[in-house]
């Protein structure tokens, strides 16, 4: 349940900017920003799957997120 909210959030709310070409040096760096605030979004989205507010409301959302290289299927 938890998890399906989370991925609804990941596809709908969040968005990974980047430059059209990276590489070692470059000024321009990836950004990871959420359209809202993901607590209240992943409270809400728990409540529209039935979860009480007083067990949702004590969750803490943090964000990781890290480069890492693109694979070629070879």
């Amino acid at each position: 349940m938890a998890l399906d909210a989370l991925n609804r959030i990941v596809q709908n709310d969040l968005h990974f900017a980047y430059p059209a070409r990276m590489h070692l040096g470059a000024g321009d760096q990836a950004r990871l920003s959420s359209k809202r605030d993901l607590n209240s979004q992943l409270t809400t989205e728990l409540a529209a799957r039935g979860v009480p507010l007083s067990e949702s409301a004590s969750i803490v959302t943090i964000v990781i997120s890290r480069l890492v290289p693109a694979t070629t299927a070879g």
